[in-house]
């Protein structure tokens, strides 16, 4: 799968949206789903014309959303999976933020002694993707947050759900493809449903390397994040 911002070519302009439209087919007739990270949310009517820009205009696969409006905010994209259409939705994100919002502790109830129980707001999060879920929705977490990832991840598969989660993160973020894949082996998550993310690790492979050789650079870090996932032991990849 590949994953578009589009931010980075809404910048500039019309120039940027117009070579937007047309890398999108061009993946998409090679046999590659498209993921726009969009991140969009808003109150129900304005979500109805962002998904039905995202999925008819643009005509991607996929989009990340996020879920801080709630249910009617969310509801307009998640009417899309009927359709076949993808909704990632923002669970623990990768940033160094992410804390600041994500982590807060909400009161569940009180145990025997009275005294308070709590979990974090991302926990929250994924509990109402549960409750929202339909085959076609799944959750954004992120590589630089092992323990929480790995803490959703058992969440998601106690749930008896597929959730399908993307994991940004890896590389220039810092965070690494072992830990990730070591968090999903723990709790029995198969490997093969989720995506995990490298962007500017891939697309600056060429700064590391020190070379003008853009696209092999390119292919040559995705190699080598497909070893240390270990792709080439999954079902059906050569």
């Amino acid at each position: 799968m590949v994953k578009p911002n589009i931010a980075f070519y809404e910048q500039y302009g019309f120039d940027g949206l117009k070579a937007l439209k047309s890398i999108i087919p061009k993946y998409q007739e090679a046999g590659i789903p498209v993921l726009m990270d969009a991140k969009r949310g808003d109150i129900g009517k304005t979500s109805a014309a962002y998904a039905k820009a995202l999925f008819e205009f643009w005509g991607v696969d996929a989009v990340t959303v996020a879920p801080y409006m709630g249910s009617d905010s969310v509801g307009p994209f998640i009417e899309w999976c009927e359709k076949g259409k993808g909704v990632y939705i923002l669970t623990r994100t990768s940033n160094v933020g992410a804390v600041d919002m994500q982590n807060l502790a909400v009161t569940k109830g009180s145990s025997v002694n009275g005294a308070a129980i709590t979990t974090p707001i991302y926990m929250k999060t994924a509990e109402k993707l549960i409750e929202w879920h339909k085959p076609g929705v799944g959750s954004v977490i992120g590589a630089t947050f092992p323990r929480e990832l790995e803490e959703i991840s058992g969440f998601f598969v106690s749930s008896g759900k597929e959730v399908p989660m993307l994991i940004p993160g890896v590389g220039a973020q810092g965070g690494t493809a072992q830990d990730v894949v070591a968090a999903l082996r723990k709790t029995n998550n198969p490997l093969e449903l989720h995506r995990i993310n490298s962007s500017s690790g891939i697309n600056y492979a060429y700064l590391e390397e020190k070379t003008d050789d853009y696209a092999g650079a390119a292919v040559r870090a995705i190699r080598k994040l497909n070893g240390e996932i270990g792709l080439h032991r999954l079902p059906g990849i050569a």
